[in-house]
Parts: structure tokens; sequence; C-alpha cells
């Protein structure tokens, strides 16, 4: 920190005589203003993706009123020397913003006020939505009803079996359990398993 300031990336922290911290834009002293100028032969998005920067700058840092009118009259005198319009600066900076917030009297009326003061336009949205008065109409479907990856446990070592089927996991678990009971063990590798092995397929455990 040097004479209450310090630069942090592009961000200039000021300690005011209050001891309350300010913000400013940061620039090095050998940074150059020189731009992409208009007359030259490249993509106009190219041209004004320097500007969209600093605008975007402008736009997003907490800066008091009379820095924020400095720092865009800066932009303003950049894009003049580089041969470009001011006009297109101001219709960059002028473009609104908007907070959405949930309708409180009390409380958003003095949220209204703190964001008409900084330029934000506040719209109200309603907490007592369709979906919230009417709630899920769908059923809500159990995972082993459902197709896709499954899991079987051994209940008596800590070996585990990953498969796959299109059809309900609950279905080919049902499966793999009637290949044990009626020993036919060929057409299922859990059930040649537990066979082999006389080990208890967990059925409690199924994922």
């Amino acid at each position: 920190e040097h004479s209450e300031q310090l630069p942090f990336l592009d961000v200039l922290v000021i300690r005011n005589s209050e001891n309350q911290l300010e913000f400013d834009v940061y620039r090095k002293e050998t940074a150059t203003l020189r731009y992409i100028p208009n007359d030259s032969h490249h993509p106009f998005q190219h041209k004004m993706a320097s500007f969209n920067f600093v605008i975007h700058r402008l736009l997003n840092f907490p800066l008091s009123k009379e820095r924020f009118e400095h720092e865009k009259q800066l932009i303003k005198n950049i894009a003049k020397s580089n041969g470009y319009s001011v006009h297109l600066i101001d219709k960059d900076t002028d473009k609104s913003k908007f907070a959405s917030l949930p309708y409180e009297p009390k409380f958003t009326r003095g949220l209204y006020k703190i964001f008409k003061n900084i330029k934000i336009n506040s719209v109200y949205n309603s907490k007592h939505k369709l979906q919230t008065l009417l709630g899920n109409p769908k059923d809500k479907i159990d995972n082993n009803e459902k197709s896709g990856i499954y899991e079987i446990s051994c209940k008596d070592c800590d070996q585990k079996y990953i498969g796959q089927t299109k059809r309900s996991i609950l279905t080919r678990f049902k499966e793999h359990m009637a290949h044990l009971k009626y020993g036919r063990t060929e057409k299922s590798c859990v059930a040649q398993r537990a066979f082999d092995n006389n080990h208890r397929i967990d059925i409690n455990n199924l994922k």
C-alpha cells in the first residue's frame, strides 16, 4: 500500500480520510490508449472488443458517481482519438440493468429505492407460482423400477456385480434370483458365482 492506495490487477483500492475503502480503475503508467483504429481493415467485432471490455469494467466496478463519469469520459476520449463515434460508448454504457425481486411490501420498497439510486431497474415476481401451488403432478418412480446400471452385493463377502438392463432393475434382479433357485446358473453369472461358492445374494442391498 502506497499513499493509501493499493493496485490489484485493474482495480485501485483507495482508503479515504474516513478509513473507508473506495475503488477506481487502475492503469499502469505505461498503458497505451491506442486501440485498433476505426479505419483499419478488421472485423467490427474485433475493433469493439477492447471497448466492450472497458465498458463492462466500468459498469461492474463499484465506482462512485464522480469516478464513474470520469472513467466514462476517458473511454469516450479514447474512442474519439481512435476514430470512433462517442455515441457507441453512450449506447453501451446506458444499457439498463434489471433485478428480479420477490414482492414483499415492506422489504421490497426499500430495495427499490436503493437500486434506483444505482441505476438498476427492479421487477417483481411472486413466490406463489403455479408450480408451487400445484406441486409435482407426476408420481415418483422408485429407482429399482427404472432401467439402467445396477449393483448386486454378496451377503457373505465383499464382492459386487455391476450390470446393465433396458428393463426395470427389479425385474432383472428377480431373474438372477430365479436362475439360482431353479438351477439355471449357466444363464446368470450372479447365480453361478453364488452357487459355486455357496454364498447368498444380498436381497436387501440392490442398488
